[in-house]
């Protein structure tokens, strides 16, 4: 089990200790609902709340230490004192970031991020550690890399998301991924960004901060930027020159994927076409990363929709398909015609 160095921690943050730590440091929260003995307890400050107000509590629940802003009094807990906690836990999650050997894909785009960090993370195999729910932005990000423990996990894959300008570079830096996966870009954010163009020039930033491959839609390949040093592998099922090609046919059962070397593979549900998409593309990375045709097909099998995204509830005699979280055009189109193609028979009244 992975143990974070209260040295190392004073040193990375910057910040000073009330006393040391007398039990080991396996995990942070910030919540006090969610805590689990000897983690440390990050007292965020936000609009409506106060973390400092819970380190206490955070104690009898058995919190080995706090990181805080200011000392909390008649409280005997060893405290981290920082300058503001978020940027400490960002600071401690770059620089654990830069300890881990395990290769580390980032996956940012409009739509369908947390879909296909869930099913790549499938295909990659059991050991994959894989991001939080949507746990993606400045908060979530550095808390789900002090999560991965590489006593545990083989490889890692992390959710990224931007909703203005200029986050991506900090987000980056943070994750610093080996792969980066650019799904799509939509029009999302329009309040925060100028033009589709200003949306995939943000997104792309990502690149300059990964190590090895990435993938991108082979109709923003114009937006690449300029002598990027990895990889870049663009995908397409329109455009036979891609360098990932695949064709999708659509059949009663779901999908049929047919990679551009002739493998097929049985896509057992059906969804929309965009999460096909992201379906036939999860397929070509893990046969990129070494995964055999025959474990693919195998854990393809075990795909189950993530709780209240696209999965149907009954209740007292009617049918609720239940997504929760697509909150722009594309995705919704895409949530249609999964709501559609999955009607119930049994019954005349549904409910989406």
């Amino acid at each position: 089990m992975k143990i974070f160095d209260p040295k190392l921690l004073q040193i990375w943050t910057h910040g000073q200790w009330t006393q040391w730590p007398q039990q080991p440091i396996h995990n942070f929260c910030f919540d006090t609902r969610q805590l689990q003995p000897n983690e440390c307890f990050i007292a965020l400050k936000g609009a409506h709340n106060d973390g400092h107000t819970y380190v206490k509590m955070a104690q009898a629940k058995g919190a080995v230490a706090a990181i805080v802003e200011q000392k909390v009094e008649d409280c005997n807990l060893p405290q981290l004192v920082v300058t503001h906690t978020l940027r400490a836990l960002q600071a401690i999650s770059k620089r654990y970031r830069q300890t881990l050997m395990l290769p580390i894909v980032g996956i940012t785009g409009s739509c369908g991020k947390t879909t296909f960090k869930e099913l790549l993370s499938l295909l990659l195999g059991p050991h994959t550690f894989k991001t939080f729910g949507n746990f993606n932005n400045f908060l979530g990000l550095p808390f789900s890399i002090t999560q991965i423990d590489p006593e545990k996990h083989t490889a890692a894959v992390l959710e990224i998301g931007i909703s203005k300008p200029d986050e991506m570079d900090c987000l980056g830096d943070l994750s610093q991924p080996d792969i980066a996966v650019i799904l799509n870009v939509h029009h999302v954010h329009l309040q925060n960004f100028s033009s589709l163009e200003a949306i995939a020039q943000e997104k792309f930033k990502l690149l300059s901060h990964t190590q090895a491959a990435c993938f991108v839609p082979y109709d923003l390949r114009k937006n690449l930027p300029q002598k990027l040093p990895q990889t870049v592998y663009t995908f397409s099922s329109k455009a036979p020159t891609a360098d990932i090609f695949y064709q999708l046919q659509e059949n009663p059962q779901g999908w049929q994927v047919t990679l551009a070397n002739g493998t097929t593979f049985s896509v057992p549900f059906p969804i929309g076409k965009n999460m096909a998409n992201s379906f036939a593309l999860a397929i070509a990375i893990a046969q990129i990363k070494g995964i055999s045709s025959h474990v693919i097909h195998q854990r393809l099998q075990q795909w189950q929709p993530t709780d209240l995204r696209g999965v149907w509830k009954r209740v007292k005699g009617h049918h609720y398909f239940i997504d929760c979280y697509n909150a722009n055009p594309v995705a919704f189109e895409d949530s249609l015609q999964h709501f559609y193609r999955t009607l119930p028979t049994d019954t005349d009244v549904c409910y989406c």
